[in-house]
């Protein structure tokens, strides 16, 4: 998370709230032992997101989805 694409662990139930503009994810999930849902909220009313490439390893990229959307999608 952040800038420096801190590394944070989950081992158990957790909420984590992603304040606007703050750079987030990707995410990997490395084990699973129990089921689990992922899910995430926003208040605009249309998806805004940036892909950062740049800030994961290239050897990584292939492996990760990137989103960029504006907002102005007309598709769903």
């Amino acid at each position: 998370m952040g800038p420096e694409m801190e590394s944070h662990i989950m081992t158990e139930s957790t909420m984590i709230w992603v304040p606007a503009q703050f750079i987030h994810a990707p995410f990997r999930v490395l084990e699973v032992t129990r089921p689990f849902i992922s899910s995430s909220a926003s208040t605009l009313p249309k998806l805004t997101e940036t892909g950062l490439k740049k800030l994961v390893r290239e050897e990584m990229r292939d492996k990760m989805v990137f989103i960029d959307a504006d907002g102005k999608q007309t598709d769903f």
